[in-house]
C-alpha cells in the first residue's frame, strides 16, 4: 500500500523512514476500529444499559458546563473550556447513539448507520480545525523559493532558537496552534514541512518523537562555535541557513559555502573507530574543525584502518537518488575509502556495493556509511528491518484467515436460506 502511496499522493513522500512506518500503522488501527463498530457495538442491556444512561448524562452535564464558561468567562484563556465542550458533545453523541441503537436490520437501522456516519464527520472536522491549516493551492506551484536553495539536493539549517521563535512566537499560537500570520507567509519564512513541499529538505526535524542519536547530535551541535558549526554543516550536507537579527520578524535564507551537487555524500580516508554512539561524539568532539575525519561505531575496532597513502583523498559523487526505502549514491576515487551518507542511521539499514552485501556503520554518531573500495561504483542503501518481513507474513496470514471466515460464512447463509 504504502509505495503506492508514495508515488501517487502529494505529500507522502515526506514521510522518511521509520517514520513512514507509522502511517501504515494509522491505517490498520482505523481498520480494527471500523471492525469493533460492525461487530462489537451493541445496544446495552442489564447494568451495562445504567452505566451507559449514567455516562451519557455525565457528558451532557460536562458539555453544558464547559460551554457556559466558554460563553461567560470571557477574562480566562478558552482552550480548556473549548476542547471540553466539544470532547462532551461527541461523546454525548456515541451515548444517544449507543443507547437507540436498533436492534434488526430496518430502516430505523440504516437512519441509525448515517447518524453514526455523520457524526463521525463532524467529529474529524472539528478535531483538524486549527491543528490542520490550509495553505492556498497557488503556493504550492511557486518553485523559485526551492530553486534558490539547492532543490532537492540542498539542505536549510535552523537553530533550535530561532525554530523555537518562530513556531511559537511568530506563526503559531501555542495553546490551541492557530496561525498568528497568515498562513501564506509560511513560505516565506519555510518551517515545519513546507520545506519539503517546496523541494529541499532540512536538518531540523519538527517531529516530537526522535531518535537518540539524532538528538544527541542536535543537541551537540547548540554549544558550538562557528568554525566547528561550518564542518558539521558539511557532514550534514548543509547548503543554506536560516538567519534572523534577534527582536526582527524577517528573516534570510543565507548560502554557507559547501559548493557540492549531492551535499548528502562525502568520503574520505581517514576514519576512527568507537565502540557506540557516545564514544564517537567524544572522538568527534577532538576533530570536531576537520569533517574529513570520519568516525565509524564497530565492536572490533581493529577492523577498520584510515587508508590516506599521503596524497589528498580526490573522489566523485556521480549521483544520489532517492525512493521510497531506498537511496542510490554512484561514486568514483582513485584509493579505497568511505562513504558516509547524511542520512539517519537506524536499525534495518541494509548497503550493497554494486549488487554485493556491504556492512552498515553508524557514522559520527548519527550517519551511515561503509567501506568503499576504489574505482566508479553503485552503491545502494534499502530500509528493510525485520519487523517489514514480520509485517509481510502476519498480512498474509491475515488475508488466508479473513479469505476462510468469509467463505465459511458464505456457505452457512446460503445453506441456512436453501433450508429456510
Amino acid at each position: 500500500v504504502y509505495p503506492w502511496l508514495y508515488r501517487h499522493i502529494p505529500s507522502m513522500d515526506m514521510f522518511h523512514a521509520p517514520a513512514r512506518m507509522m502511517v501504515i500503522a494509522v491505517f490498520l488501527l482505523v481498520f480494527v476500529g471500523s471492525q469493533f463498530a460492525d461487530s462489537g457495538w451493541t445496544r446495552p442491556s442489564g447494568r451495562a444499559l445504567y452505566w451507559s444512561r449514567l455516562a451519557t448524562a455525565g457528558c451532557v452535564a460536562v458539555s453544558i458546563g464547559s460551554l457556559a464558561g466558554w460563553a461567560l468567562l470571557e477574562d480566562i484563556n478558552p482552550t480548556f473550556f473549548r476542547s471540553s465542550a466539544l470532547a462532551g458533545l461527541a461523546a454525548t453523541g456515541i451515548g444517544f447513539l449507543t443507547l437507540y441503537q436498533p436492534t434488526k436490520e430496518t430502516l430505523a437501522r440504516k437512519r441509525w448507520e448515517l447518524a453514526v456516519v455523520g457524526l463521525l464527520v463532524i467529529d474529524l472536522w472539528l478535531a483538524q480545525i486549527g491543528s490542520a491549516p490550509t495553505l492556498p493551492m497557488a503556493e504550492l506551484n511557486s518553485s523559485s523559493f526551492a530553486g534558490a536553495i539547492g532543490g532537492v539536493n540542498g539542505r536549510l539549517y535552523v537553530s533550535a532558537e530561532d525554530e523555537q521563535w518562530l513556531r511559537h512566537k511568530r506563526f503559531y499560537r501555542f495553546q490551541d496552534f492557530r496561525f498568528l500570520e497568515p498562513a501564506e507567509t509560511v513560505f516565506r519564512v519555510p518551517i515545519a514541512n513546507t520545506n519539503l513541499l517546496l523541494g529541499y529538505s532540512s536538518v531540523s526535524n519538527f517531529d516530537p518523537l526522535v531518535s537518540m542519536r539524532y538528538q544527541a547530535w542536535m543537541d551537540r551541535l547548540a554549544g558550538e562555535d562557528e568554525k566547528a558549526l561550518e564542518e558539521d554543516w558539511a557532514r550534514m550536507g548543509v547548503t543554506h541557513r536560516l538567519v534572523r537579527n534577534v527582536g526582527e520578524d524577517e528573516v534570510l535564507i543565507q548560502p554557507v559555502g559547501i559548493d557540492s551537487s549531492f551535499p548528502g555524500a562525502r568520503m574520505t580516508a581517514s576514519v576512527l573507530a568507537a565502540g557506540d554512539a557516545v564514544e564517537a561524539l567524544e572522538i568527534l568532539k577532538e576533530h570536531e574543525t576537520d569533517a574529513s575525519i570520519v568516525v565509524f561505531e564497530k565492536a572490533e575496532k581493529n577492523d577498520l584502518a584510515s587508508t590516506n597513502s599521503g596524497k589528498p583523498f580526490s573522489y566523485e559523487i556521480l549521483a544520489f537518488e532517492r525512493s521510497w526505502n531506498r537511496f542510490i549514491i554512484e561514486y568514483e576515487c582513485e584509493q579505497d575509502g568511505y562513504l558516509v551518507a547524511a542520512e539517519s542511521y537506524f536499525p534495518g539499514w541494509t548497503a550493497s556495493v554494486d549488487g554485493l552485501a556491504a556492512e552498515v556503520y553508524p557514522a559520527d554518531g548519527v550517519f551511515m556509511g561503509i567501506q568503499a573500495p576504489a574505482g566508479q561504483h553503485r552503491v545502494e542503501f534499502m530500509y528493510q528491518p525485520d519487523s517489514f518481513r514480520a509485517g509481510w507474513i502476519v498480512t498474509v496470514l491475515s488475508l488466508v484467515a479473513l479469505t476462510a471466515i468469509l467463505v465459511v460464512g458464505r456457505r452457512k447463509h446460503s445453506d441456512s436460506h436453501t433450508a429456510s
